[in-house]
C-alpha cells in the first residue's frame, strides 16, 4: 500500500491562483485481533505494520518478549492483524471494549490510566551521553525525514546510539511512531537500556509510559513536555530532554547522563 499520494489541489497566492500537485500521506485504518478477539482499531500510516503490532502489543502489556507472539499474519488488502500469543485472553477482564485510536492522540479506551505506572519498573541503565552527540544525532533525525519532507502531515521517532541513528520511523501519529521503534526492537532482539530515543511529539505521560515499559534511558523530543510527564521521568530515571532545536534543549530530569 503506498504511503503517500500525489492529489491535484488549487493554491492561493495573494490574488493569484494556480493548479497544481501535491504530495499528501496515506491513512489507513489497521484492526487487530488477538487470539481471535478484536482488540483495537489504529488509524496509521500503512507501514511497518508488523512493528507497529508488536509495540502497541508491548505498550498495553499483553506481551512481554517476541517469544510470547506465536504467530502474526497481517491480510493488507483488508488492512487486519491477527496475532496469537501464549497468554490466554479473558475478553471481560483484558477486552473491556474496543479501541479506536486516532492519530492525534490516545483514545479514551486506551488501558493507559494510573495504575500502569505502579506496575512499572524504575530505569536503572548507567548510560552517558554529551551535548554534542545530542545536538549531532538530533540534526540526523531532522535529516532523515523524508515523508515529512514531502508531505508536512507526519510525525517521527529515531532510535540512536551515542550521535547515530539506528534507524528512523515516520507515522501521522507520534504514538505509533513510537511503537513502530519498540515493536522492531521487539522483534529483532535489540536490547534499548543502552538507546535514546527522538520524537517530533510532544511529550505527555502515555509516551513517557511506553518509554518506561520499553526501559529507553533517555528519550528527547523537538517539541514540550507536560507536568505529569516530567514527574514520572523523576520517579522512574528517565533522562527528558525537551524543545531540541539546533544547538538549544531543555533538560527536565536526572540531567546526570548529559555531559557536557
Amino acid at each position: 500500500m503506498k504511503i503517500r499520494e500525489t492529489l491535484p489541489i488549487i493554491r492561493i497566492t495573494g490574488d493569484k491562483k494556480e493548479n497544481l500537485s501535491d504530495t499528501i500521506v496515506t491513512e489507513t485504518p489497521i484492526t487487530i485481533f488477538l487470539n481471535d478477539q478484536e482488540i483495537a482499531t489504529i488509524i496509521c500510516t500503512p507501514e511497518n505494520i508488523l512493528y507497529l503490532t508488536a509495540g502497541y502489543l508491548f505498550s498495553e502489556r499483553f506481551i512481554r518478549t517476541k517469544e510470547d507472539i506465536i504467530g502474526t499474519e497481517y491480510n493488507e488488502k483488508n488492512g487486519i492483524v491477527r496475532v496469537e500469543i501464549k497468554k490466554q485472553i479473558d475478553p471481560l477482564k483484558d477486552l473491556r471494549h474496543t479501541r479506536f485510536i486516532t492519530p492525534g492522540c490516545m483514545s479514551p479506551g486506551s488501558f493507559y490510566n494510573a495504575a500502569d505506572a505502579v506496575l512499572c519498573k524504575k530505569v536503572e541503565s548507567n548510560m552517558h551521553i554529551t551535548t554534542n552527540e545530542i545536538i549531532t544525532v538530533i540534526r540526523q533525525a531532522q535529516l532523515s525525514s523524508r515523508l515529512f519532507r514531502e508531505t508536512g502531515g507526519v510525525h517521527s521517532a529515531a532510535l540512536c546510539s551515542g550521535s547515530k541513528v539506528v534507524f528512523f520511523i515516520e507515522d501521522i501519529g507520534r504514538h505509533n511512531a513510537l511503537d513502530k521503534i519498540i515493536g522492531r526492537c521487539l522483534l529483532e532482539g535489540m536490547p534499548m537500556d543502552d538507546k535514546m530515543i527522538i520524537t517530533s511529539g510532544r511529550i505527555s505521560s502515555e509516551v513517557l509510559l511506553k518509554i518506561i515499559k520499553a526501559e529507553v534511558p533517555i528519550l528527547i523530543s523537538r517539541s514540550a513536555p507536560t507536568t505529569k510527564a516530567v514527574s514520572l521521568s523523576k520517579v522512574f530515571g528517565i533522562t527528558l530532554v525537551g524543545f531540541a532545536r539546533g544547538k538549544k534543549f531543555n533538560i527536565y530530569s536526572n540531567e546526570w547522563r548529559v555531559t557536557c
